[in-house]
Parts: C-alpha cells; sequence; structure tokens
C-alpha cells in the first residue's frame, strides 16, 4: 500500500513546540497524509487533537528527556501523557527498558513498539586496530551534560592510572552544561589528571569517522540526572561500534541491547567509577587476540541489529498495519 507520512518535529529555528504548529498544519494540508508520526512526546501530545480531527492515525517517539524528565519537572504533562497514550495508535520507543518505564506510565502494552536507534553502519569504516597489552587510548565524545556521565568517566580515570601508567583520555563535545564543564575542571586539576586528558571542543559528526581512529576503546557511562533525564539508546554508541571500537558503558537504560556485555565492550552499574576503572584496566592489559574479537563482535552487532534499512522495514509495517486495522 502506498501512504503518506508527515513528521512533525522540532524546527531549530523556532523556540517551542507551539512555534511549529502552522507549519505543521499547513503541511498535513498540502499533503493529506495517512499517517502523522511525531518524533519526541511533547510534539505528539502537541499535534494529538489535530489526528484526530482528520482522523488519520497519530505515531509518537519517545527518545529521551520525554521518558521521565519532562512530566518531572512539569507534571501537567502527565496528563498530557495520559490523553496522547489514549488516542495515539501507537507508541514507539527504543527497546525493552523504555517499553516498561512506559507501561509503567499507563501507556498500554498493546500500542507500544519496540523500534530501536537505527543508522548507517556501512558509513563507518572498520579499523583493525592494532592493541598491545600496557596500553590504553579512551575516548568519549558527547554533549557535556550529566546524563553523559563525563564525571564517571574522570573519576575512573583517576582510580585506573595507578595501575595503568600508559593510560589517556580524549574527551570531545560541546559544552552544554557550564556547571558540569566548571566541575569537570576542578576535578582534573585537583587530582592532577591534566597530562592524563585531551579535551576538545564541538565535533561536526561527518568528522566523527576519522576522528575516531586513533583510539582504542570507546567510554560513555550514561545514568540519569538529578532531573530524570536519561539516554532510550546513544546512537554516537552504535557508531563507535561500527568503527571497531569496544564500548565501557552501563546498564543505564536501553544500553545493554545496544553494547552487548563481555563480547562488544563491558558494562557497569550506573554512577559506578570503581566498576568502570575495573573495565578500562582490563581493556589496558588485554592482548591483540582478544581485543580484536571484541572489535569484530562490535562490528558485526551493529550491521545485524541496528541497520537503519532493517529499521525501516520494520517501521513500514508499523505504518501498513495502522492503516489495515
Amino acid at each position: 500500500m502506498a501512504s503518506r507520512v508527515v513528521f512533525p518535529q522540532p524546527d531549530p529555528r523556532r523556540k517551542t513546540v507551539a512555534d511549529l504548529s502552522k507549519l505543521a498544519v499547513s503541511c498535513v494540508e498540502k499533503q493529506s497524509p495517512d499517517v502523522l508520526h511525531a518524533h519526541f512526546a511533547p510534539v505528539g501530545c502537541h499535534h494529538l487533537q489535530m489526528a484526530q480531527r482528520l482522523n488519520i492515525p497519530l505515531v509518537t517517539s519517545f527518545y529521551g528527556f520525554d521518558y521521565e524528565r519532562l512530566p518531572f519537572e512539569k507534571p501537567a504533562y502527565r496528563e498530557h501523557y495520559r490523553q496522547l497514550f489514549e488516542g495515539a495508535a501507537a507508541i514507539t520507543c527504543a527497546g525493552p527498558h523504555g517499553r516498561e518505564v512506559l507501561i509503567g506510565q499507563a501507556c498500554p502494552a498493546e500500542k507500544i513498539k519496540v523500534l530501536p536507534m537505527s543508522f548507517r553502519p556501512d558509513e563507518f569504516q572498520f579499523l583493525e586496530r592494532k592493541k598491545v597489552a600496557g596500553q590504553l587510548r579512551l575516548v568519549q565524545v558527547a554533549t557535556l551534560t550529566e546524563k553523559k556521565g563525563y564525571l564517571d568517566t574522570l573519576a575512573a580515570l583517576s582510580i585506573a592510572r595507578t595501575s595503568c601508567p600508559n593510560l589517556h583520555l580524549t574527551i570531545a563535545g560541546e559544552q552544554q552544561d557550564q556547571k558540569l564543564v566548571h566541575e569537570m575542571r576542578n576535578y582534573i586539576k585537583s587530582k592532577g589528571l591534566e597530562s592524563l586528558v585531551t579535551w576538545l571542543d564541538f565535533l561536526p559528526h561527518d568528522q566523527l569517522d576519522d576522528f575516531l581512529a586513533p583510539f582504542d576503546v570507546f567510554i560513555h557511562p550514561s545514568c540519569y540526572a538529578a532531573h530524570r533525564d536519561c539516554e532510550g539508546g546513544p546512537v554516537a554508541i552504535l557508531e563507535a561500534q561500527a568503527s571497531g571500537l569496544p564500548v565501557i558503558s552501563t546498564t543505564h537504560f536501553d544500553i545493554p541491547t545496544e553494547v552487548l556485555h563481555d563480547k562488544t565492550g563491558l558494562l557497569a552499574p550506573e554512577r559506578s567509577p570503581e566498576h568502570l576503572a575495573r573495565h578500562i584496566e582490563r581493556f589496558y592489559h588485554m592482548g591483540s587476540v582478544e581485543y580484536q574479537e571484541f572489535s569484530h563482535n562490535a562490528r558485526l552487532h551493529v550491521e545485524t541489529n541496528f541497520d537503519v534499512r532493517i529499521r525501516a522495514v520494520q517501521l513500514r509495517k508499523i505504518y501498513d498495519e495502522l492503516l489495515t486495522c
């Protein structure tokens, strides 16, 4: 069945979801879609009435802050979510943990479709890195916000350096949270980590593939922020594995589906620098044979399970099912 789908989503030139409304209505009037697909819960909440008025199914995708932070900081959204869960035709999330969170918020289980994050693995060159025991070059690429776990990365580095002298960390990311930036700089100075850390600014995405080439392990210890912000499934973790980098991360949210513990990387509990440090130490002392196994597993895992072309087929099936109900 040929169908037309409209995707109302935030425009960076507009400040709020409400500012998008006129544009969305204009698109819908011109294109007469069969399905309305909203990315992020507040966009879905805002366009639910329009979908109902036009009598077309609404699909809404949850990604991160919209799982728990939004209703935590703005309790009025609890009622908005109730209406969304009742009125939307389908709700998508990145994995089984996200599904349970939504069920816990009273979303009907039969409406939830697990649709993992995806990307193009073939846009990343797999590199046969030469890893020797007794050295480790770590990298973390992410916006500087609390949920990315940067302070845990630095604390783990401080712990691990006592037994891993040839250790280095490179950080690259937009400095969004200035309070966190200040805390990180103070921590690096207080622990004498200056010589162990290279700190870069924002990295354009089209440079990521080449940028990852010199490193041995990608570290990304995601965690819940104080205001309940979280990560559904970080795409950066998938992209790193596509290049052949094993990942050190946490059991946060749906990361265990993205990183297979002891196969494509190593996972620690959230906010546990001690566990992270042990994982750093393991990769530090790891030789080439075991490292290559992690590296090849990482690439195969994302090729098999997170290719956007596979996900597109699944999404199309969801649309078709809604239109044949």
